[in-house]
């Protein structure tokens, strides 16, 4: 098209091997992009692991496929990384706000008052609370607590894109795992909305 049509330059012969580089170069891309992916995907995959499989055996119908071992995740995903990434990220967020059901503002006071012992940072901080209210909603979800009627939002701040809602998820997933948030227990330990036993005969 760009040539004369009496060029000494062979054109014509040129254009395959052009087409081929050329789509070569479109799968190459994404390709290699993705494999530079890779590694940070694995590292969340491994890092989100604990949170999520708490999550998910307290509310199975949060997860899409049968859950599997965290080495098994990392090695041999199935899926690609990033994608399975992503699909952890949105089966805690769906867990959670089934969980939230059973949090009420006195639960979340006393995880306040709890974590504010330990003197943290303001992130570190908000991201060990919600770690104490995602294992106390676990624990009152498997153990048939009734849902509030007037539940406490425990679902963070806005989140604007997928690296935002890793960012702060990553947060307390660490935080899920430490002595601090396994030592949190809801007031009077009965789950909220519960009342004990002897209260309910007199």
């Amino acid at each position: 098209m760009f040539t004369p049509a009496d060029s000494a330059v062979p054109v014509v012969p040129l254009l395959p091997p052009l087409g081929c580089l050329l789509t070569a170069t479109a799968v190459l891309v994404p390709t290699l992009a993705a494999a530079g992916r890779a590694p940070a995907d694995t590292r969340t995959i491994w890092r989100l692991w604990p949170l999520w499989r708490g999550l998910i055996d307290a509310v199975p119908k949060a997860v899409l496929n049968s859950p599997r071992c965290r080495l098994c995740e990392v090695l041999r995903p199935g899926f690609p990384r990033q994608f399975l990434m992503y699909r952890k990220l949105i089966e805690i967020r769906d867990a959670i706000l089934v969980l939230r059901r059973h949090i009420d503002t006195t639960t979340a006071q006393a995880a306040r008052s709890h974590v504010a012992t330990a003197e943290l940072s303001e992130p570190l901080g908000e991201a060990t609370v919600l770690a104490c209210l995602v294992r106390e909603g676990c624990r009152a979800h498997v153990s048939g607590g009734p849902e509030l009627p007037q539940p406490y939002e425990i679902v963070g701040p806005p989140i604007d894109n997928l690296g935002q809602e890793k960012a702060f998820l990553l947060r307390p997933a660490a935080a899920y795992e430490r002595p601090l948030a396994r030592a949190f227990r809801t007031p009077g330990d009965h789950f909220p909305g519960r009342h004990d036993a002897g209260a309910e005969r007199h």
